[in-house]
């Protein structure tokens, strides 16, 4: 078993699934707080573009550093001053000074950190598992963040209404501390043939001459775009659902978001077992097709308990395509200027995600978001027909 044969990767995993978990419930926090003061779509997107922006202005930014730098220290780092923040976010709390300007605030400091965390992650994992292991070893990463996911969500929900906000934002702060630890065991030495002294702008070109040399990497940022804009719906539509429509609360909040991350959680397992011999681009773009259908189900069916199944089936697809796309990008790409190139896709990635979180939100209160749902559905589809279509895809 791959967590037991390399101490390396069983470190850098227990990190991550104790930072995850409070993750989870720091964000249902922000969400169901946030949501709670304005009954607002519009006002939630307005945080969730605070929480991508600065990864969408700095991701590439952040690659340059990852290629020069020491990444595990990098990642120490980051985890050290977000516990800082959250933790400062849970006394203000406690004092009752918080308002939504404080929370956008922290919200976007704490994004930052994470712009450089996030394609770290993404880079350090081949350095420290064989290249045949990266989809089971990207399969477990995944394990983590969404039995903490699912878990977090969970016990966020049962803070939320018995204890309060404030705790789910003092266990976010101690998971970050957690997981600074785990790392420091984690023993790993960059191996880099990148100057620190070139500059960025030349290390940015280089970033984007690769992924051109790359056609594939070229080639299917223009999907992954789309399809992250049109995903992102999801996450404003959620918490309008669970109270606007089903009147369930922050439990059903939470209950709604654990199906989703538990349906991640599924596929994360199916993705961790022996290695699959089925062509790559076989899992990302058939389950891509299988969101699509998803989202069409739930616009048609405005039940609590169906929209529950539909969820979790969302999050085994999306677990699925997602932990394909990320060993097949990591195998294509060298070591030496991976960084650079993560930096790049995550920022792509995330790119129209707080544009969708803006449009997106303005438009829930304008539209049914039963109709949101269809929209989306009809858009992911054609985006998946458009991902078969690429030369070289059916080759992975």
């Amino acid at each position: 078993m791959l967590l037991t044969e390399n101490s390396n990767f069983k470190n850098f995993w227990l990190g991550q699934l104790v930072s995850q978990l409070g993750d989870r419930v720091h964000t249902l926090a922000v969400i169901w707080l946030v949501y709670s003061w304005t009954n607002s779509g519009a006002t939630v997107g307005l945080v969730l573009i605070a929480s991508t922006l600065p990864a969408f202005i700095l991701s590439p930014f952040a690659g340059n550093i990852l290629d020069k730098f020491d990444r595990r220290k990098i990642m120490i780092i980051c985890d050290f001053i977000r516990s800082a923040l959250v933790l400062s976010l849970a006394v203000l709390g406690f004092m009752q000074l918080l308002d939504l300007t404080i929370i956008l605030i922290f919200t976007v400091f704490i994004s930052i950190g994470a712009a450089f965390f996030n394609p770290a992650t993404m880079s350090i994992m081949p350095s420290i598992v064989k290249p045949e292991e990266l989809v089971r070893a990207n399969a477990f990463y995944q394990l983590s963040v969404n039995a903490s996911g699912a878990l977090g969500f969970m016990i966020g929900s049962g803070l939320i209404a018995t204890i309060g906000i404030p705790v789910a934002f003092a266990v976010n702060g101690v998971s970050f501390l957690f997981s600074a630890y785990f790392l420091t065991r984690v023993k790993y030495k960059q191996e880099s043939g990148v100057s620190k002294k070139s500059s960025f702008w030349k290390d940015f070109s280089d970033g984007l001459k690769v992924a051109k040399l790359v056609p594939l990497i070229k080639k299917l940022i223009g999907p992954i775009i789309v399809i992250n804009f049109f995903f992102s719906s999801l996450f404003i539509l959620i918490p309008v659902f669970a109270e606007g429509v089903f009147n369930k609360g922050s439990s059903g909040l939470g209950i709604m978001m654990s199906g989703f991350t538990l349906g991640m959680f599924g596929g994360a397992l199916l993705m961790s077992g022996k290695n699959l011999k089925i062509k790559i681009s076989y899992i990302i773009v058939s389950n891509l097709l299988f969101i699509g259908l998803a989202f069409m189900a739930m616009g048609f069916v405005e039940n609590f308990y169906f929209f529950i199944v539909m969820l979790f089936i969302v999050g085994i697809a999306l677990n699925l395509s997602n932990i394909a796309l990320m060993a097949l990008f990591q195998r294509i790409v060298p070591n030496e200027i991976r960084g650079k190139v993560f930096g790049l896709v995550t920022s792509a990635s995330v790119s129209s995600q707080p544009i969708a979180y803006g449009i997106m939100g303005l438009i829930t209160n304008m539209v049914k978001p039963s109709d949101i749902l269809i929209f989306c559905s009809v858009a992911l589809l054609l985006t998946g027909i458009w991902m078969w279509s690429i030369k070289g895809m059916n080759d992975k």
